[in-house]
């Protein structure tokens, strides 16, 4: 199972009513809707009456973003890769029995690793790789870190998913994060028609361009069934095929 998260960070610029339809949209194309609790100017709490219960992801950074988002039920807690080496926002993501998903852009190996130890045995934490630039160039994705971070996985036998958080406009990013073994994928999501420039908008998606990565994605989650035959669905075909040659 894959999931994607539609962030829609700045990009609502300060307008309810645009929130509310980036929240609609991000959900009608098959994706999860996130909001950012990055300062009350950039979205001010009293929104948050506003959203679905159980129907959004949050980020947080700060531990007392954890208290004023809780009771509107959010389905999980984000953690930004700044803050992921934060020990008492992670900490205190971890104990509200939420899945959690924590970018690991900037993080050294010996960073990973400690992170990954402490949230080893945990099957409803994810962790993302991510390159914190906006946007990211294609040279910089640094894709094969996913797999990397699979063999630490594998060696401490962690239990977590691995995912991908997207700054880059490139089409085949997320697809081929997904070859190498991610199963969560966050991009930035925008209005369809742009009104106002944000800090967020070079590297977002329309929500059109959402609809063809959601599709996109289950596709190829289908294209690569790990638990498909070796012999495909096209071999009766194939040895029927054949007798053309072989009776001759």
């Amino acid at each position: 199972m894959i999931t994607v998260i539609g962030d829609i960070a700045s990009n609502h610029a300060g307008n309810l009513q645009v929130l509310l339809k980036l929240c609609h949209d991000v959900a009608s194309a098959g994706a999860v809707p996130k909001i950012q609790l990055y300062s009350d100017e950039t979205f001010p709490t009293k929104w948050l009456g506003h959203l679905a219960p159980n129907c959004f992801i949050a980020s947080v950074f700060r531990p007392g973003d954890i208290d004023v988002i809780l009771p509107y039920q959010p389905m999980a807690l984000k953690v930004a890769s700044v803050e992921a080496t934060y020990t008492e926002l992670v900490d205190k993501c971890l104990s509200t029995g939420l899945p959690v998903i924590i970018s690991t852009g900037g993080m050294n190996e010996d960073e990973f690793i400690e992170l990954a130890m402490k949230t080893r045995a945990r099957p409803d934490v994810t962790l993302m790789h991510c390159v914190s630039a906006y946007p990211a160039l294609v040279e910089h994705l640094n894709l094969y870190r996913i797999a990397s971070m699979a063999d630490i996985l594998d060696d401490i036998d962690g239990e977590q998913n691995l995912g991908f958080s997207c700054h880059s406009l490139f089409a085949g990013a997320c697809l081929a994060a997904m070859a190498l073994g991610a199963t969560v994928f966050e991009v930035h999501v925008r209005p369809e028609e742009v009104a106002t420039i944000t800090a967020d908008t070079e590297c977002s998606l329309n929500t059109s361009q959402l609809v063809w990565l959601v599709n996109g994605l289950n596709d190829l989650n289908l294209a690569l069934d790990q638990d498909a035959p070796f012999e495909g669905v096209d071999r009766p075909d194939v040895l029927k095929w054949r007798k053309r040659w072989q009776e001759k």
